[in-house]
């Protein structure tokens, strides 16, 4: 029979199997040097709160945004991307040499997020593709990234919860043992009980067959049967 502790047991060392893991947001601000721009250094423009007025830099990541004609390309390695920009300008974005989506907006006072799924954790490249008639905005990138199985493990340690959920396991596999020894204790009891009866009888010639036929009425034995 399969029983419960051997079942709670394979439970636990299948889990303890599984590697926890855990993911990081990372912020590339307009200003990084991860980020490339394809137009000259003297073509962009960068606001921050002492060029430009509040209305035109909403609050931007670090206070600063950059103004681009051409080309914003950054790599990552991650499973997830956000482009936060100006809704001002035109932009077309490009993951991996695939088109994801384009933007076009009119206004300079607010911020828009754009994010992207890019599957499994491995190398990417964000290619931001501006227009000189209607240069875009940024402001930051933001890319999802997951931590190694390590790295999860010091913030929720497993040896901890499988060592607490083991000694639970032992404290019920020592719960049943005892009740198991305890039953067959008191059915050998009461085995011992019934032939002590049988042999206290006055019918002590049929004390054997008497133990042996307990479901037989007493009157029906009388009779002989």
């Amino acid at each position: 029979m399969f029983s419960p502790p051997l079942w709670i047991l394979c439970v636990v060392l299948s889990t303890a199997s599984l590697s926890l893991t855990a993911s990081v947001n990372v912020t590339i601000d307009d200003t990084s040097p991860n980020i490339t721009y394809s137009s000259p250094p003297q073509t962009l423009g960068r606001c921050t709160p002492q060029t430009c007025s509040q209305q035109t830099t909403p609050a931007p990541f670090n206070g600063t945004s950059t103004i681009a004609d051409g080309n914003a390309t950054v790599e990552f390695v991650g499973t997830g991307v956000a482009v936060s920009l100006g809704i001002n300008g035109t932009a077309r974005f490009f993951i991996d040499g695939t088109e994801r989506g384009s933007f076009l907006g009119t206004s300079m006072n607010e911020l828009v997020e754009w994010a992207f799924d890019v599957g499994q954790m491995a190398p990417h490249e964000l290619v931001i593709v501006g227009n000189n008639t209607a240069p875009f905005q940024l402001d930051r990138i933001v890319y999802m990234q997951d931590l190694p199985p390590s790295s999860a493990s010091h913030s929720t340690p497993v040896g901890p919860i499988v060592g607490g959920v083991l000694g639970g396991i032992a404290i019920v596999v020592l719960v049943v043992f005892v009740g198991i020894h305890r039953r067959r204790h008191q059915r050998r009891s009461a085995s011992a009980k019934r032939r002590m009866w049988a042999r206290n009888m006055p019918w002590t010639a049929d004390a054997e067959d008497l133990a042996g036929k307990r479901d037989i009425p007493l009157e029906e034995h009388a009779r002989g049967g």
